[in-house]
This record gives C-alpha cells, sequence and structure tokens, in this order.
C-alpha cells in the first residue's frame, strides 16, 4: 500500500463517508469534491491518517469555509473514535483519532 496515488481502502472510503454523512450542511459539496479520490499520501508522522485528492471539475464557486473542517464522532466496539476532515480545492486530510 506504499504506491501513490491509490484508490482508497473500503476502510478509508467508510471513514470519509462516515465523516461527510455526518456533517449534513456541507454533504454535497463534499460528497461531489471526494467523488473520484485518490489517496495521494500518508501522513508522515505515522499514524496512517490519508491525505485525498479532490474532483474539482464541477465545483464553481467555494461556499463552505476555506478550509473546511468537519468532524464526526462515534463509539466503535466500546471504543470513542473521532474522525477530522480538512477539505479545500486543493484537497483533503482525513486525521483519525
Amino acid at each position: 500500500m506504499g504506491e501513490f496515488p491509490r484508490r482508497p481502502t473500503k476502510e478509508e472510503r467508510d471513514l470519509l463517508d462516515f465523516v461527510v454523512e455526518a456533517n449534513p450542511d456541507h454533504a454535497a459539496a463534499l460528497h461531489s469534491l471526494f467523488r473520484n479520490t485518490q489517496v495521494t499520501q500518508l501522513c508522515s508522522c505515522g499514524c496512517g491518517s490519508p491525505h485525498f485528492s479532490v474532483d474539482t471539475s464541477d465545483v464553481r464557486k467555494r461556499i463552505w469555509p476555506h478550509p473546511l473542517p468537519e468532524e464526526a464522532v462515534a463509539l466503535v466496539e466500546g471504543a470513542l473514535m473521532m474522525a477530522m476532515l480538512w477539505a479545500d480545492l486543493d484537497g483533503g486530510n482525513l486525521e483519525i483519532n
């Protein structure tokens, strides 16, 4: 999994979709940006957080704050998980805590 760009794994895609759906005010714009996303790299600190490309082909104007910070929290197998997504027209970064 060290060659980039690559398609997101099922887990990366599911987590990205979870964060997008947890933020209904920006879900449509985020779905558009990440429709054909590729993982461009993983965080250099070793945490495994993916960086994504964005599809700006149908973005006419920025309709959200720049950069767009979104987050989602869930209880997964008894552990509290938080995912934060930063997105702008240059790309996205998904941080998992």
